[in-house]
């Protein structure tokens, strides 16, 4: 007994000792080693001691892409499906049935997710994505047209940078700096100035971008760390969030009227532009910083147009595709600076390990 515990503190003293040596402990140990940190946010965002090989940050990032080009779909099939119920019961039932296809996985031992403190932050996660962001978002694009919207939404990544520094202590490098700008930018002159409406239906959408990148935060704080699996990370926040919004939706606005298009719209909406899309989603935020997963929502507008292009015959303007070349520089910028930067957690511990991430309390 001795020996063992005298190697849990040199691994605790000795910086020589490589943090993967911590997965040679006993579960005990390990658990005994990470209870002794100190209980912050920081904590779980910045031990760091090794970085995500290529294969794995490349990997991300086309898990990145294609929520983008998912979720690209999502303003204009949601301004389609609002004809069928009202926003937040339409945005509940997308949930709560985007949840049931992950409840399978969960009942074969992915539902561990560690204590108190993890279901808190999976709570919260939940309660901000959906009931909040979205209900927000399905509400603001009953009065604002999905444009306004869509170019609120997609200013997200200065959000994310601002609180992931606060936070996460995630700091970007000056080049990703200017990436993000030159997106924000880009995509300002993209969409034009936005029109003439209701300054309240506005402050909504920007609330919704607000709300998610909160979200955005906290599943990478749990994410990239390793200790919770990317499927209960997607489905609790659903299960908890979507099921919240339902009632809401049911109890202010009732159920919805039926019909085979809107059944259709709500099916695609819940299996490919939420299940599969946070699937995604949540992983390339296991090894992408939460900003750098966020600017790529900025490729949504582009994917827009250039199917519109040929499909509806509606050619860019020229400033259209200024906008659209300069989104797309400023996200290739927002990655190249990330080339050669650490992100692994020091001792992370592999999802369903036992231990629990410490709750988040603020910046120190």
């Amino acid at each position: 007994m001795e020996r063992i515990t005298g190697t849990v503190a040199v691994l605790d003293t000795d910086p020589t000792v490589r943090s993967d040596d911590a997965s040679r402990l006993p579960a005990w140990a390990r658990r005994r080693r990470t209870a002794a940190r100190p209980a912050s946010m920081e904590t779980m965002a910045t031990t760091v001691s090794r970085q995500p090989s290529r294969r794995a940050r490349w990997l991300a990032l086309a898990a990145g892409l294609a929520t983008s080009a998912i979720w690209g779909s999502s303003f204009v099939l949601i301004d389609l499906a609002l004809v069928g119920a009202g926003p937040l019961t339409l945005a509940g039932l997308r949930y709560s049935l985007a949840a049931l296809p992950l409840v399978p996985l969960l009942a074969r031992g992915g539902a561990r997710v560690g204590g108190a403190r993890t279901w808190l932050l999976l709570a919260a996660a939940g309660l901000l994505a959906y009931p909040v962001a979205n209900g927000l978002l399905f509400t603001a694009l009953t009065h604002v047209h999905p444009t306004t919207v869509s170019l609120i939404f997609n200013q997200q990544p200065l959000l994310v940078l601002v609180v992931g520094m606060a936070v996460l202590r995630e700091w970007p490098r000056p080049l990703q700096v200017v990436g993000i700008g030159v997106a924000a930018l880009s995509l300002l002159l993209y969409f034009g100035v936005p029109e003439d409406t209701g300054p309240i239906w506005l402050l909504a959408a920007l609330a919704a971008a607000v709300a998610f990148a909160g979200y955005s935060v906290l599943a990478r704080a749990l994410a990239r760390d390793g200790r919770i699996g990317v499927v209960p990370l997607t489905a609790w926040p659903l299960v908890i969030g979507g099921g919240v919004l339902l009632g809401l939706g049911l109890l202010t606005q009732g159920g919805p009227r039926p019909s085979l298009w809107f059944a259709g719209l709500v099916a695609w909406l819940a299996l490919a532009n939420t299940t599969l899309a946070y699937l995604l989603w949540n992983q390339a935020l296991r090894h992408l910083r939460a900003f750098e997963v966020n600017v790529l929502l900025g490729l949504g507008p582009i994917e827009t147009a250039l199917i519109a292009w040929p499909w509806l015959h509606q050619a860019p303007s020229p400033q259209q595709w200024a906008g659209m070349l300069g989104a797309l520089a400023g996200i290739v910028l927002v990655q190249l600076g990330a080339r050669g930067r650490t992100t692994a957690a020091e001792g992370a511990l592999p999802a369903g390990s036992g231990a629990e991430p410490p709750i988040p309390q603020g910046p120190s």
